[in-house]
């Protein structure tokens, strides 16, 4: 084999594993620090049709609100593409990523920007804190204060 050539390769192989290399979500170029101090830090993702975020980990628990309707995809180290995911205005969802931490890449495949508001505590302080459950209900059953 030809030196030119396994150079070549052993350069593209380790510009591909640079590529794949995960940051904190913190240093994530697409999630912007929009508010922070002790207790939280919220980002403000919005992804144009057809971009993805770079390759991140979430390490601490976190909410997330979709702002936007679209179509997203996301693939994690060593494990193939995920479904479709057809996301609207007002979704929420949470995640327990203390314990085990969450590598992944989002891909808006859709023709509509996606846009989320995320938060998750920089720290927790154990001995003072709070957990609100949100529980699923109709439309129905949703009902304003008087």
């Amino acid at each position: 084999m030809n030196l030119n050539v396994i150079l070549l390769t052993a350069f593209v192989a380790a510009t591909a594993s640079a590529q794949e290399r995960a940051v904190p979500v913190e240093q994530e170029p697409e999630h912007k620090t929009v508010f922070k101090n002790e207790y939280v830090q919220a980002f403000h993702v919005t992804l144009a049709p057809g971009k993805s975020t770079g390759m991140h980990v979430h390490a601490h628990d976190d909410a997330v609100v979709r702002l936007s309707k679209a179509t997203v995809t996301s693939d994690s180290p060593g494990k193939p593409t995920g479904d479709p995911e057809f996301v609207v205005p007002g979704l929420v969802s949470a995640r327990a990523c203390e314990k085990e931490p969450l590598t992944h890449r989002v891909h808006n495949v859709g023709t509509t920007p996606f846009e989320v508001l995320r938060d998750a505590p920089p720290r927790l302080e154990k001995t003072n804190t709070r957990a609100w459950l949100f529980q699923p209900f109709s439309a129905s059953e949703a009902r304003c204060p008087a």
